[in-house]
Parts: C-alpha cells; sequence; structure tokens
C-alpha cells in the first residue's frame, strides 16, 4: 500500500513538474522572441546593420552552446528543475538589463545573460518530458517546444501592438514579469523522479565521472554523430533558420512596411512554429522519423526559396511564411527523437540531449554570421539560396545512418 501512495505522490510530482517547465518555455520563448520582433527599432536607435543583428543574436548562442553541454553531468549532482529556476532567474537579469541597455555593447552583454539563463531550457526541459512520457518521446517533445513556440508566436502579436503606444525599453521590461513569474514557480515545484536514478549513497565524484564518461561514449557513436550533423549542418543550426532571425528587417528592407506591420508578418512565422511540429511528429509516429524529417528538409528548402517570389507583403507572402514556419520549426523535434531512438542505449537522455544541443547551438553562430555577412554584401535573395541549400545537405546525411537490425518498426526512422 505504501508503494502504490509514493507511485502516485510521483506521478503527481512529475505532472506538476511537466506543467511547470511547459508554461517556463512559453514565457520564456515569450521573452526570447521580443528582440526579434524589435530588430529594426533598435538599428534606428543604436545605428547597427545585419551583422549588428548576427552578433546579437550570435552572442546568445555562443553562450548557450558550451552551457549546453555540462547538463549531461549536472543533472546528477543537482536536481532538475532547480537547475531550471535558477537559470531563469540569471534570464529575468538578462532581460532587465536589455531594458535598460543605453548603447549597443550594453544590448550585447545582456543578450550573453539572457542566453547564460536560457541555456537549461531545452536539455533539461526536454530530458523530464521523454522521462515522463517514455512511450511517446517524439509527442513529448514536441508538446515541449509547441509550449515554447506558443510563447514565441505571442511575443511578436504582443510586442506590435504595444509598438503603437510604448517605447521599446517598456516592451522588454513588461515581457521580462513573466520569466520572474515562470523562476519563482519552478523554484516551489518538487522534483519528479527521474529514470534510471542513480544509486543510493554515490558520491558527487563518482556521478560526475559516470556523467563524463557516457559523453565519451554518445562522441564514439556513429549514429549519434550524424544525426547532430543533419541538425548542425541546416541553416541556423539547432536555431528556427534565418528566416527567424532576420525576417522583420527582411520585411522592411525588401517590402518597405513598417516595424508593426514586420512583427505582425513575424508572429505568422511563429504560430506556424506551434502547429508545425505536433503534425510533423505525428507523420513520423505513422510512418517513420526519417522520412518525417526528410519531408520537413525538403519543403523548408522550397520555401525559403519561395520567400523571394512574391513582390509585395501581402497573402501570398504571408502563406509561404507560415508554410516555412511549419518546416524548419519541426526539424528540432525529430531530429532529437531521432537521437533518443537511434543513441546508445545506456545513456541518460539528459547526456544525449545536452551535448545534441551543445553541437547544435554552437552551428548557430557561423550560420548566422554567414547569413548576415551575405545579405550586407550581396543581398537578400543569395542568402536564401545558401540556406536552402544547406537544408539539401541535410537529406543526404540522413542517408548514412545505419540501422540496428533489431530496431522496432515504431522506432526505426528508416522506412522512408
Amino acid at each position: 500500500m505504501e508503494d502504490e501512495r509514493d507511485s502516485v505522490t510521483a506521478r503527481s510530482h512529475g505532472g506538476l513538474a511537466v506543467a511547470a517547465i511547459n508554461v517556463s518555455h512559453a514565457f520564456a520563448h515569450l521573452n526570447n522572441q521580443a528582440p526579434s520582433a524589435l530588430w529594426p527599432v533598435l538599428q534606428q536607435e543604436f545605428g547597427f546593420g545585419y551583422m549588428g543583428i548576427a552578433l546579437l543574436a550570435v552572442v546568445n548562442q555562443v553562450v548557450v552552446g558550451p552551457l549546453e553541454v555540462v547538463y549531461g553531468v549536472l543533472t546528477r549532482l543537482y536536481g532538475r528543475v532547480r537547475i531550471m529556476a535558477v537559470g531563469t532567474f540569471v534570464a529575468f537579469a538578462g532581460s532587465l538589463g536589455m531594458a535598460g541597455s543605453q548603447s549597443y555593447i550594453h544590448l550585447v552583454a545582456a543578450r550573453a545573460v539572457k542566453g547564460l539563463g536560457t541555456s537549461p531550457n531545452h536539455p533539461v526541459g526536454g530530458a523530464i518530458m521523454v522521462d515522463t512520457f517514455p512511450r511517446a518521446q517524439a509527442r513529448a517533445l514536441a508538446l515541449y517546444q509547441t509550449a515554447g513556440s506558443v510563447g514565441g508566436w505571442l511575443s511578436p502579436l504582443l510586442v506590435g501592438v504595444m509598438l503603437f503606444f510604448l517605447s521599446w525599453r517598456w516592451i522588454f521590461l513588461i515581457l521580462s514579469i513573466p520569466v520572474l513569474l515562470a523562476a519563482v514557480m519552478l523554484l516551489v515545484v518538487k522534483e519528479p523522479p527521474v529514470s534510471g536514478g542513480e544509486e543510493a549513497g554515490e558520491t558527487r565524484r563518482r556521478r560526475a565521472r559516470l556523467g563524463f564518461a557516457e559523453y565519451k561514449i554518445v562522441l564514439r557513436d556513429r549514429n549519434a554523430m550524424l544525426v547532430a550533423l543533419v541538425m548542425a549542418i541546416g541553416a541556423a543550426g539547432r536555431g528556427a533558420g534565418g528566416l527567424n532571425t532576420y525576417l522583420t528587417p527582411f520585411m522592411v528592407d525588401r517590402f518597405g512596411v513598417t516595424p508593426p506591420v514586420a512583427a505582425m508578418f513575424l508572429s505568422v512565422y511563429t504560430f506556424a512554429a506551434v502547429v508545425g511540429p505536433l503534425g510533423m511528429a505525428w507523420l513520423a509516429d505513422r510512418t517513420s522519423p526519417r522520412l518525417a524529417l526528410r519531408v520537413t528538409l525538403v519543403f523548408s528548402a522550397i520555401f525559403n526559396l519561395l520567400f523571394l517570389v512574391p513582390d509585395k507583403a501581402g497573402i501570398s507572402l504571408a502563406a509561404v511564411i507560415f508554410l516555412a514556419g511549419v518546416f524548419v520549426s519541426s526539424r528540432a523535434t525529430l531530429t532529437q527523437a531521432m537521437l533518443i531512438s537511434l543513441g546508445p542505449k545506456d545513456v541518460r537522455v539528459d547526456t544525449l540531449l545536452s551535448l545534441y544541443g551543445g553541437i547544435g547551438a554552437a552551428t548557430g553562430p557561423v550560420w548566422t554570421f554567414i547569413t548576415g555577412m551575405i545579405v550586407d554584401n550581396f543581398g537578400i535573395p543569395p542568402a536564401m539560396v545558401v540556406s536552402a541549400v544547406s537544408y539539401i545537405l541535410g537529406i543526404f546525411i540522413l542517408g548514412l545512418i545505419k540501422l540496428s537490425p533489431t530496431a522496432t518498426p515504431a522506432t526505426q526512422p528508416n522506412n522512408g
């Protein structure tokens, strides 16, 4: 009877933790997406171009990438939810710093602090979701990404409306409040149980050694590295693509719209990220993750190119932006699901996702700088062509993945 009560309590704690991390993820993206909607305004305020945007995006990714790698060890030493709570408080401090920035350098520094705080979100939050729903891992990861995407979708809508009444400083300040609420919420939630938890009496030093040993196993695994490479090779690394980073200045420069209107078009793109991962996860569950990922990469390339076709900011452009968002935003969920199903079986999910996230995020600065440099020197069309080619390269890398003959149809990504 006592075991039954303990099981009910564990499930309750797990459910509360899942709710907390999903709400926190939504609030984080609500805040993080705001700069993308405000780039044209900030460009006028501080006098920077596309390379200036690139640096602001890159400094966030440079901080996030290396930090994501360490969470496979840190989650053996400290509670997952506690790590996310501390990170969210740091992200709140970074958001306040952006609101109070007096120069471009201040913006860069505050953005770096925000990156430090948001770094636990994907590897640690994703690991909690996978442990909580072991029989529906792809959909669990898609749900977690969708929670963040809801916040990312609402952000440009709110920013676009607030720009009519408020300065960019007040916008940053107002959108930092949900981050503080999320930090407090995570601080009071109890830790959920961890599958394959540590043995009683293990020292911290032994736990750390086990964590580092798992990294070596993953780095030697051919399939795990190829799956990570599929993410890394696509434009913007593990991010949401060049359109997500540069869409608002693209709209202002290419179509001559105002910043609030550009923010509305960005909300079309971010709304697509709400429905895309869940839809592609459904396809992956009914066919195969590799087929779904191939479809995602093909259409990501196509709709990046189709962005160049409309000659005015109308319904046809909004449709292209929406469909680009559906496919580009789905890539992260599908590649993470493939990594978990194909990676070494005795390695904790925290380690798989943290190493994967670090490798994917490490390529983000490269792609962001490449896109910004191409636009500054050659214009928007060549940048979109390079992005499309990068997605096609990912399809060829998928063909190099070797499957185990014992793989089950449900997890086997070779059906496509």
